[in-house]
Formats: structure tokens, sequence, C-alpha cells
């Protein structure tokens, strides 16, 4: 796999800092478990890894094969690749999923790697669906997915014009900065690596006669601490001179508007089809990185 390489520490810990850098100190609470008493530096040094510290690496770079050989079985203008796709491994402080994304950079959560392998290892597996058998070989179903997941995003960020005009055109939406939006309430908006895309981005659906929504994934915690968690939001929208304005927050779970021009006791509302709503997804390229990954890992 020669498009693959493994990087220092140093490269690591480089694009972790220059990614966390956009990021203001509030912000970075959700993302690194980091004491206060220890410099960025310090943070960075004890929790990115040395390849030559990682026993699994080859482990690792064996289950990234088989997913691989599936992704370029067949060539596109969806994955050309054209810069090598580089591995870092994490500790847990470091905070998104198992395996994430930034570039064309997969960040692995080494604790997460040495479970895997201890389930690979001693068979604790209590379905065959949780494994897939490869070359008299038992792989994780998980790690598979985790892998197929993160090079297909590595994909959109490589070409990231032809991936646009796929994704946008299979969902009927489009990415609308961020601060063309005026929003009535201030959201926390996460910011979500993987994409870059959909960096300082909201998914806008314009589904015809003035009913344009947004949906995005909004912070709901109440403090601000590491792995936070978020629920989607949808919010109509008016058009004119170039910006959106906020008009009202849909209650999702009870599927209707709120007008933001009106009091609670006097809210208006009105309904969408379920299926519409399940329709106006915040991530859809998240979204088409997971049905591709499961058409390809279970074939």
């Amino acid at each position: 796999m020669n498009n693959i390489l493994l990087n220092t520490k140093i490269e690591g810990i480089n694009v972790l800092k220059k990614y966390f850098s956009k990021f203001n100190s509030h912000e970075l609470k959700y993302y690194l478990k980091k004491s206060p008493n220890i410099s960025m530096n310090e943070f960075m040094d004890i929790n990115v890894f040395d390849t030559g510290e990682i026993e699994l690496s080859n482990f690792f770079l064996s289950h990234m094969s088989i997913v691989m050989k599936k992704i370029f079985i067949t060539t596109s203008e969806l994955n050309i690749i054209q810069e090598p796709i580089k591995i870092s491994f994490i500790s847990n402080s470091i905070y998104w999923n198992d395996l994430f994304v930034i570039n064309n950079n997969i960040f692995v959560k080494y604790q997460y790697l040495i479970k895997i392998f201890e389930c690979v290892e001693y068979n604790e597996y209590s379905s065959m669906n949780d494994i897939y058998i490869g070359e008299n070989k038992i792989y994780d179903i998980g790690l598979l997915k985790g892998i197929s997941y993160s090079i297909y995003s590595i994909l959109q960020n490589l070409n990231p014009e032809a991936w646009a005009g796929h994704v946008l055109e299979k969902y009927g939406c489009t990415m609308v900065s961020s601060s063309d939006i005026k929003f009535s309430y201030g959201y926390k908006i996460i910011p979500e690596p993987n994409v870059n895309l959909s960096q300082g981005k909201i998914t806008v659906y314009n589904l015809g006669e003035d009913n344009i929504y947004a949906s995005f994934n909004s912070i709901c915690s109440n403090d601000n601490t590491f792995s936070p968690y978020w629920d989607k939001k949808i919010i109509k929208l008016e058009y004119a001179n170039g910006v959106y304005f906020e008009t009202g927050l849909m209650d999702v779970e009870e599927n209707k508007i709120l007008s933001s021009h009106s009091s609670p006791s006097s809210h208006s509302s009105h309904s969408l089809p379920s299926l519409l709503i399940d329709k106006l997804i915040p991530t859809p390229f998240e979204n088409i990185s997971i049905q591709l990954t499961n058409g390809i890992i279970y074939n």
C-alpha cells in the first residue's frame, strides 16, 4: 500500500494543532480532555503516539488493506487519490469517533484498537455479523467500517468538486456558509471533522413554495465538558438579498414549526411528512459515506 503512510509523532501533533488552532478555548473543551495545569504542547506530547510505540500498526494496516481493495476495485472521479493517506495513533483524551479524519489524515484511538485486537485474538464474537472472513483470517466488521468511512471522508476532501456535485444532487440540498444565515437564537453548532466541504457551512434544503429549511447538529450539553452530546436541529428560513433569515424552529419530536416572531403562547405550527423530516439530514457527506461503507463491507 504505497499510498498509505504512518505519521511521525510530530507530524500527527502538527495536524491536530493546526486544526484546533481554529477553535476558541471554550470550544476546545468539547474535543480535548485536558487539565488546565498542562500546556497544549505537553498535552499533545502525552496523547499522540510515536509509530514506534504502536505494536498493532500491522493489525490496523491488514484491516485497511481489505477496505482499500474494495473501495478501489474500480476508478472514478470520486476515488482519485493524489495524496497519500496518513495515519496517526492517539489516546482517548482527544475526542471524536474511534477513528476520525482531518484532511487526508486518519486518527485512530489506540485503546480502541487494542480492544478490537483482543476480540479478534480471543474470538470474543457472539455473532457472525460482527466479523468478516477473508484470506483465511478473521477481521472485525466495526473496524473495517470505521476505516471505510474514514477513507471515503478523505476522498471527499481530496476530490471536493466531484463529491459536492454527487452528494448535493443526491440529497437535494446546498451548503451555505453559516455567516450567510441570520439565526434568531445562538445555537452552539458543533464543528465536525472528517469532511472539509462542510466546515463552517450549514446544510440547506429548498422544498419549493418558500419552504426552506436548514439542518444542523447543535450541542445540547448543559456544561462545557469533554465529549458533548448534541441534537439535530431544523430551522425554517426565508431568503432575501443574498441572506437567509431564521423564521422558526422545528420541534423534531412533534414535527412542527414554532415561529420565532411570536410569543410562546401564540406559536404557529404546521406539519411536514415524517419521511421528509428524516431526509433533512444535517450531514449529507457523512451519510453517503455510511451508505457506501455498508454497500462494500457486506459484499
